[in-house]
């Protein structure tokens, strides 16, 4: 996080996560209220790992 997101991150409501099984990671979900920093009410990151065991990122989406 930056000071570049600041104005944007006051406008977040809730911040959801969820497992994923195929590929194994999670995702997070950021809630917004209408704002003048960009259209969607919900913006996502995926997160895929190598091991479930293992914290080790293979690749991050969104």
């Amino acid at each position: 996080i930056s000071e570049r997101d600041e104005g944007a991150l006051k406008y977040l409501k809730d911040i959801k996560w969820a497992r994923i099984d195929n590929p194994k990671g999670f995702k997070l979900e950021f809630f917004f209220e209408t704002n003048p920093y960009f259209k969607n009410s919900v913006l996502t990151k995926t997160y895929h790992m190598i091991d479930e065991d293992e914290p080790i990122l293979e690749r991050a989406i969104g």
